[in-house]
């Protein structure tokens, strides 16, 4: 991936990871990291996709809208590890002392920002 070479982040990804997000990402949408910033088109009926971090973890989060129901939106949350692995249920494997710890946490995920 050429892209990676002038990747410029406030994240530390691991080159796996990376690997990991742009498949995801061309799941739900046309762009691949470090292209467009973080602002990112859906496809169909996608919307809402941010990437995010956390100070506490190296894991990167991938969120996203999916209106195939409108009256009945999901919003997902993917989580990439540092080797790349995707988990699609982080919200609820996501191990915490209680729920307030856990709401905290996805609640205070902070936006990556991507530059060239």
């Amino acid at each position: 991936m050429q892209i990676m070479a002038n990747l410029k982040t406030n994240h530390p990804f691991s080159l796996k990871q990376v690997k990991s997000l742009n498949e995801e990402l061309q799941k739900i949408s046309n762009t691949t990291i470090g292209l467009k910033g973080i602002k990112i088109p859906g496809n169909n009926n996608i919307q809402d996709i941010e990437i995010s971090r956390s100070p506490y973890v190296l894991d990167v989060f991938l969120t996203f809208t999916d209106m195939s129901v409108p009256e009945y939106p999901k919003f997902e949350c993917y989580g990439i590890a540092t080797n790349g692995t995707v988990n699609k249920a982080i919200k609820q494997t996501m191990e915490f002392q209680n729920l307030s710890d856990r709401v905290h946490f996805f609640n205070n995920l902070q936006p990556i920002e991507f530059t060239r």
